[in-house]
């Protein structure tokens, strides 16, 4: 359970970022995977067992600068 307006945001962000990050072209992913946790996940935020979505997002940009 999300917010798909966050989602879209998020994903749009994310595609912008990779273009300004690949200026002669490149690759960007975004794959979907369904993944069940059978035991709670606690930290940042409390994880319930369940079922989720996992989204994997990737780019072959040049990356942030080490001086950055």
């Amino acid at each position: 359970m999300g917010s798909p307006v966050h989602l879209a945001k998020t994903i749009i962000n994310l595609a912008a970022n990779a273009v300004e990050a690949m200026p002669s072209g490149g690759v960007f992913k975004i794959a979907t995977t369904n993944q069940y946790l059978d035991m709670p996940i606690h930290g940042y935020d409390h994880v319930r067992e369940g079922d989720y979505v996992v989204v994997t997002v990737s780019d072959t940009g040049e990356g942030i600068p080490e001086r950055i």
